[in-house]
């Protein structure tokens, strides 16, 4: 906690360039057709990242309890910050995607 607390800026600002370069880049790489779901399939993966978080720090690694997993979870992903980030790189990436040929 210390560390976040010191480095709040550096970390987030890190964590939404990596979500931003990665929504770009797929965005980039997909037909323009293909990119309808993209805010939701953000969504779905952040949200299970955090069933993940939950499922895996309390069953498999034996450290979180559920009741404070969600806290974590908010922390790692920096709250909205990470898939804000990537649906808006998937957006500007989604203005030089190629347009799928019927």
């Amino acid at each position: 906690m210390r560390v976040l607390a010191d480095r709040w800026l550096l970390i987030y600002a890190s964590q939404a360039l990596l979500a931003g370069l990665v929504g770009f880049a797929l965005a980039n790489r997909a037909p323009r057709t293909s990119m309808d779901g993209m805010g939701l399939v953000v969504a779905v993966a952040w949200i299970g990242e955090g069933l993940v978080l939950t499922l895996g720090g309390t069953l498999l690694a034996n450290e979180l309890v559920p009741a404070v997993a969600w806290f974590y979870w908010l922390i790692g992903t920096g709250g909205v910050v990470q898939p804000v980030a990537a649906v808006v790189g998937a957006g500007i990436g989604r203005t030089s995607a190629p347009t799928a040929s019927a």
